[in-house]
């Protein structure tokens, strides 16, 4: 079979190759490119992005900040997102972060 508009067919499994068949979880993504022709990841520099909780001391009083402006320049999702809070470790994949955002453009050429 071929996917529609040129697409490649690609499944990703969600459950460890030594789990039951029954149990398994996939699903199908349809893509571009197929995953392995896609060029290497490259981080993309975000002033307002951050992970590094070791920067900021903990603070157990109760907070408020005011809303963030709202950019005259053109901002789209991702240059609009700022870290409001986190905790743990990205490395290890325990914790979490918090982000608000602020757009007021669309994503051209960009995903996420």
């Amino acid at each position: 079979q071929k996917c529609a508009y040129g697409l490649y067919a690609e499944q990703l499994s969600g459950t460890a190759f030594t789990a039951p068949r029954e149990s398994n979880q996939r699903t199908w993504l349809y893509r571009i490119l197929p995953s392995v022709k896609h060029s290497p990841f490259t981080p993309y520099p975000h002033q307002y992005l951050s992970s590094d909780w070791n920067k900021q001391h903990p603070n157990p009083n109760q907070l408020r900040w005011k809303p963030f402006d709202i950019p005259s320049e053109k901002t789209d999702w991702v240059d609009g997102l700022r870290t409001v809070a986190g905790a743990g470790d990205s490395r290890t994949r325990h914790g979490l972060s918090i982000h608000v955002y602020v757009c007021n453009t669309s994503m051209i050429d960009k995903a996420f």
